[in-house]
């Protein structure tokens, strides 16, 4: 009776489970497309989550183990083959203060865009502020008989600015960090699930702020009224999605591969 009952038992086991797993990321990858748009605030690009991401140069998309801030990183980590774990917790402070090389002699008005003769050259401000505030990590194992389904929480919250705006000079060049785009708060959710005992895959969504400014400017001719300028601003929240993948064949060797989209 024991061996007949075993069949229908082995019939519910977490393998056969995975082409139910892979409908539900499927539908969160439709999910993703259809509602995503362009997502700034990217923190994580320009300095990245926790100490071993600094440690190993931002090359923690495929560690040996997950960790707080695996959302961020990377969403098959969520569900790395091995974990032991169900609950990870990371918190950490994040001051970061960019130094570029001046840059000068910049022609900044001439004879083909205005009558100036000769042409006015002027410095680029180089100056960016600090990126000042905490950054948080949370990584769960929700059902570790289904496929190891996990979920995670990577977020970074502003102590300095809620959002900085800055207008900028006509000429000058936004460098790979973007002035104010570390300015605001984000937040990565993502989920995980292992699909043998050396393939992980992960889908999550980049939560991050887009700042919309309007500005209206009054000039009077008469020197008895002076001009004026009014500069309205609002923070909006969008998403992005962002996918990975981990491939673990062997206790040396790991291949990581993750892809963030940004959609309008």
């Amino acid at each position: 009776m024991n061996g007949v009952n075993s069949g229908p038992q082995s019939a519910k086991s977490p393998l056969n489970l995975r082409p139910r797993a892979a409908k539900l990321f499927a539908t969160l990858f439709a999910a993703f497309l259809i509602t995503a748009s362009t997502a700034h605030a990217n923190v994580g690009e320009a300095f990245g989550f926790g100490s071993k991401n600094a440690a190993l140069g931002g090359l923690s998309v495929a560690t040996s183990e997950t960790d707080g801030f695996s959302a961020y990183n990377n969403p098959a980590l969520l569900a790395a083959p091995g974990g032991k774990r169900r609950l990870y917790l990371s918190w950490g402070m994040k001051l970061m203060s960019p130094s570029f090389t001046p840059i000068t002699g910049v022609v900044v008005e001439n004879n083909y865009t205005s009558d100036k003769v000769p042409a006015r050259t002027g410095t680029v401000d180089t100056e960016y502020r600090d990126t000042l505030g905490q950054e948080l990590g949370f990584t769960y194992v929700l059902f570790p008989e289904w496929n190891r389904f996990t979920f995670g929480l990577t977020a970074f919250l502003p102590l300095d600015s809620v959002a900085y705006l800055d207008s900028g000079e006509a000429f000058q060049p936004e460098y790979f960090m973007y002035r104010s785009r570390t300015q605001r708060p984000q937040i990565e959710i993502a989920t995980g699930l292992q699909f043998s005992d050396q393939v992980s895959f992960g889908v999550g969504g980049h939560v991050g702020y887009s700042i919309t400014s309007n500005a209206t400017v009054f000039l009077q001719t008469s020197q008895n009224r002076p001009s004026t300028a009014r500069i309205a601003a609002s923070l909006k929240p969008k998403i992005a999605p962002y996918f990975g993948l981990l491939y673990k064949p062997s206790v040396n060797f790991h291949l990581g591969l993750v892809t963030r989209l940004a959609l309008k």
